[in-house]
């Protein structure tokens, strides 16, 4: 009972400790030009002129289906548009 309680206890922390460490925010004066998605590596890419910027891991289910948009974004203080 001690054990099962003891793992409970530190699988929680973790879990608090994960969520209180925020992701380091972009700064306010960049302008994304490019969103790269590699869904292989389920990785979103973010390109300031033609630089890397960002790279964020995401989950696109368990057989994701190709779909190729293209759309022209502006992105501004991490808020997007779409036009």
């Amino acid at each position: 009972m001690k054990k099962a309680v003891l793992i409970l206890f530190v699988i929680s922390l973790g879990f608090i400790c994960y969520y209180l460490n925020p992701e380091e925010a972009l700064p306010q004066n960049i302008h994304i030009d490019k969103l790269v998605v590699l869904k292989s590596k389920r990785l979103l890419q973010a390109y300031s002129k033609g630089d890397l910027v960002k790279s964020y891991k995401i989950s696109l289910g368990g057989n994701p289906k190709l779909v190729i948009k293209y759309v022209k974004m502006t992105i501004k203080h991490q808020k997007a548009s779409i036009s």
